[in-house]
């Protein structure tokens, strides 16, 4: 009765032995948005003996642990990834699996800071520079308006003069995904009211004195030396008187 016991116990060990491990879901992985870029955990679902030894094949972005969870190893570019799953027993028996991995980008980008209401004077140009971030890159730049234009830069400047009014404005930004930003604000052109200017005139005034006699108008010219003029022309004049007697 105990030789019984050990036959069937040998056998049972042989079917499990030569069976190979079995996949318990075949069902795909599915999509990943670029957006959860911090860790893909994905189950493997993977059936297996105690000591089974699992590898995968894309081990520089992936790895898998002993209890066939397949996570991410880097950031994840845009793409459609083939992973290759292998999951052997002790006895050699091995099970191969293949599924696709797509990562998408489907965030739109962020405005940075978001647009804001302008005003300008009547005359003045107008230029706004927008700015806005996106995981992947910026692709195109455009306006709702033939009044304004955008460069591929995100600078809007007005492409006519602008009258006095009130100018809405939306603009788009896509990246290189087509996800697109949209963004709305306003131009308020005022008019310049006119100032006045006034003139104020300075007469001058001008003041001339004429002295009574020749000793005034020498003093008020020389001062000093004007007097030693006077004395000399008195001189001469008695020395003519004196010679006439």
């Amino acid at each position: 009765m105990k030789h019984a016991r050990l036959v069937i116990v040998g056998f049972l060990f042989l079917v499990i032995a030569l069976s190979q491990p079995g996949y318990t879901n075949t069902r795909d992985v599915g999509e990943l948005d670029l957006e959860g870029i911090g860790k893909v955990n994905r189950d493997a679902l993977i059936s297996y003996d105690p000591h089974s030894v699992i590898t995968i094949a894309n081990d520089t972005d992936f790895a898998i642990d002993s209890n066939g969870v397949i996570t991410n190893v880097v950031s994840l570019a845009v793409d459609v990834y083939s992973i290759l799953v292998s999951v052997n027993d002790t006895c050699g028996n091995t099970l191969t699996g293949e599924f696709t991995l797509t990562v998408e980008d489907t965030t739109v980008p962020v405005w940075d800071p978001t647009p804001v209401d302008q005003a300008i004077d009547q005359g003045e140009s107008f230029t706004y520079d927008l700015n806005a971030t996106d995981l992947s890159s910026l692709d195109h730049w455009w306006l709702n308006t033939t009044v304004f234009a955008i460069d591929n830069n995100g600078v809007i400047t007005n492409i006519e003069e602008l009258a006095v009014g009130v100018y809405g404005i939306r603009v788009y930004v896509n990246d290189t995904h087509g996800n697109i930003l949209t963004g709305t604000f306003s131009v308020t052109v005022e008019e310049v009211s006119a100032t006045s200017t006034t003139s104020t005139t300075t007469t001058d005034t001008t003041t001339t004195t004429e002295p009574d006699d020749i000793a005034g108008l020498l003093l008020a010219v020389g001062g000093g030396a004007g007097a030693i003029v006077l004395i000399i022309i008195i001189i001469a004049a008695s020395k003519k008187r004196g010679g006439g007697a």
